[in-house]
């Protein structure tokens, strides 16, 4: 909100900024180099010394949005930095900016991809605001930063040429499809995108920032609330460093912090914390099907900061991990440097608090438990075990209802029952908690929402000591005091669901499996389903699609449950880009003499808004080609909601 002052007891007045900015300019090219800062629609010179410069803003509106650009030889620069007032509370005392406040300050590549690819998730228009250029960081990805900074440097440094048709880099990112084909003619740009990433100066981290709780998500590629996954990392202060918390169990989770001698922060740990995958194996000769955890230790993490809005900072993750099989002794796979972007905001700004009106009642929420770890012979580990819906009364007790496994062994639909007791709170500070006595879990209201939904950042943990497990992440809580149910014909009609409601990268390539539109679920009265799947992989985005796939199964309602299974068997379909059969009967019919379910979709309804229907989402996918019970298979839960388009 800006500073105002009365004048005479009229309507408060806005207080004009001034204040000085140092910012440092980190650009290839020939020439002289220039930068103007512009403020609305005014515009300061700045004074050069080298790859430094200064400028001085006199009395500009504090709600002007502040900018750079930069200009040498026939490269141009740009970076945006937010609105006067942010920037004066940013400088403090002395009023004057420079980069160890404001990491925005340095003008370069990657500056230059981050201002393009902001006014784009804003429709190709500049902020009006600080909130919206926070709200612009949510629509960032990864690869089309760290791409796009490499190419702009790539051209400037006369490593590659422009195309003759365009003549500036400006002109060629404007057209998306140009841009893709200069890509692909230039592949060395995306293969050395990481590493230019790594080694390119950026802003430094200050003690203070050392002495904050910070909450980090991967950006979603859109604004607002998203029903897709996200991972988080919660950084909690220790003496020291920090507890770092992250979507994957931690039994040790203390880091040490430093800051380095370019201003990065570094943390160390101070146990093993490792993140674990599924590798699947499978036998055609005998339909033996196996797998066995891939796990990656963390060694060391780096953060390098890119970009301070008033709320959101954009950071870099380097993190140097050792790669090997834990089932198998001596099985060694190396150590591996992975770079990831990350949105960074102080805990205690993020977190809004909560009142009982956001918990009272029918609420969908994570439920935690122990799960048998892939590696024999370790303990248990702390995991999301499902989406349940809890029933929180006014009492402080509240009962976790639904629980369990919505399938057998087979992939055939079971009947759930299971329920849990818990005790619930909300802490002078706001935040809200429950335990059952053995799993305690923390929630921040991050202050998003819908009709329906509440993002919120969990922290769960078990144990004390060596036997301590945490785990965090990032969840929408639905409401469900309005109960809802599917009629027998209430899923018949063309749906899109919002856990495919992402983007793609601008400069879409074979490698980032194109670009996509959201999956359409067209669903016909006699039990079947066509999910259709549409991809851009080479074609333009105004052109037809490259890839149309379409996914039979059949659907059915059973248990106050929504059904959708895909079948395959040992036949092909026979239709070009038609996977799955809508029943095992079916696929009989084609001459099959093996058939079973390849994935389960189950879904309840809990909650009502116009169309869209929200509730728990539950999917039940096999990896691997399997037909006899036990079919080996991985379940995920979360919210979801279902948008229906057409009757």
């Amino acid at each position: 909100m800006s500073e105002l002052i009365a004048a005479n007891g009229s309507k408060p007045l806005l207080v004009p900024v001034s204040l000085r900015l140092a910012g440092e300019l980190d650009a290839p090219g020939a020439g002289v180099a220039s930068v103007t800062v512009i403020v609305g629609e005014q515009q300061f010179p700045a004074v050069m010394n080298g790859v430094a410069f200064e400028a001085n803003l006199s009395g500009v509106n504090p709600d002007s949005m502040v900018r750079l650009e930069a200009v040498r030889g026939t490269s141009r620069y740009r970076a945006l930095l937010g609105s006067a007032l942010l920037l004066k509370r940013q400088a403090g005392s002395d009023r004057r900016l420079d980069i160890a406040e404001s990491p925005s300050l340095r003008i370069s590549p990657m500056s230059t991809a981050a201002h393009f690819f902001m006014l784009r998730g804003l429709g190709d228009r500049m902020p009006m605001s600080d909130a919206e250029i926070d709200e612009s960081l949510q629509t960032l990805l990864p690869e089309d930063l760290a791409v796009a900074a490499n190419a702009i440097r790539a051209v400037a440094a006369g490593e590659v040429v422009l195309p003759g048709t365009h003549a500036s880099f400006d002109a060629l990112l404007q057209d998306r499809n140009a841009y893709r084909i200069f890509l692909n003619r230039n592949p060395s740009i995306r293969t050395s995108a990481d590493a230019n990433v790594r080694s390119m100066p950026l802003g430094p981290f200050s003690p203070a920032d050392l002495q904050r709780d910070w909450v980090l998500a991967t950006t979603q590629g859109r604004p607002g609330m998203a029903y897709t996954h996200s991972p988080v990392q919660l950084m909690l202060r220790r003496l020291g460093g920090y507890w770092v918390h992250s979507n994957e169990a931690r039994s040790r989770p203390e880091f040490d912090a430093r800051l380095t001698a370019q201003g990065d922060m570094e943390t160390v740990p101070l146990g093993q914390p490792y993140v674990d995958h599924w590798v699947y194996s499978y036998s055609p000769s005998t339909y033996d099907a196996s797998r066995y955890v891939s796990r990656s230790t963390i060694l060391r993490e780096t953060y390098r900061r890119v970009f301070a809005g008033a709320y959101r900072q954009l950071w870099i993750r380097v993190r140097d991990q050792r790669n090997w099989i834990p089932p198998l002794p001596g099985e060694d796979r190396g150590n591996e440097t992975v770079l990831s972007f990350w949105l960074a905001s102080d805990l205690s700004g993020a977190a809004k608090p909560a009142v009982d009106s956001h918990v009272l009642g029918r609420r969908a929420l994570p439920y935690f438990c122990k799960q048998a770890s892939g590696v024999q012979g370790e303990p248990d580990r702390l995991a999301m075990c499902e989406y349940a819906l809890h029933q929180l009364g006014s009492n402080g007790v509240g009962v976790v209802e639904g629980l369990g496994r919505k399938v057998n062994d087979a992939l055939v639909a079971i009947a759930s029952s299971g329920t849990a007791g818990l005790q619930w709170s909300i802490d002078g500070s706001g935040s809200f908690s429950t335990t059952d006595g053995v799993i305690d879990v923390k929630y921040w209201r991050l202050g998003v929402s819908d009709e329906v939904g509440d993002m919120m950042i969990y922290l769960a943990s078990t144990g004390s000591g060596d036997a301590m497990q945490t785990i965090a992440g990032r969840v929408v809580v639905l409401n469900g005091n309005g109960p809802v149910y599917f009629s027998s014909t209430d899923p018949v009609g063309s749906w899109i669901y919002g856990s495919f409601d992402v983007r793609g990268p601008y400069a879409y390539d074979e490698y980032s499996m194109g670009y996509a539109q959201a999956d359409r679920f067209d669903r016909a009265t006699d039990g079947t389903q066509v999910q259709t799947a549409q991809y851009w992989i080479y074609n333009a985005p105004d052109a037809p699609p490259d890839s149309i796939f379409r996914y039979r199964s059949g659907w059915m309602l059973s248990n106050g449950g929504f059904f959708d299974t895909r079948y395959r068997a040992n036949v092909s379909t026979g239709e070009t880009g038609l996977q799955h059969y809508f029943s095992c009967g079916q696929a009989l019919q084609r001459g099959a003499t093996q058939c079973g379910p390849a994935r389960v979709r189950y879904f309840k309804p809990i909650a009502k808004v116009g169309s869209r229907w929200y509730g728990i989402e539950e999917v039940y996918n096999t990896a691997i080609t399997d037909y006899v019970a036990p079919i080996l298979h991985d379940r995920s839960s979360r919210p979801n909601y279902y948008e229906k388009l057409s009757p």
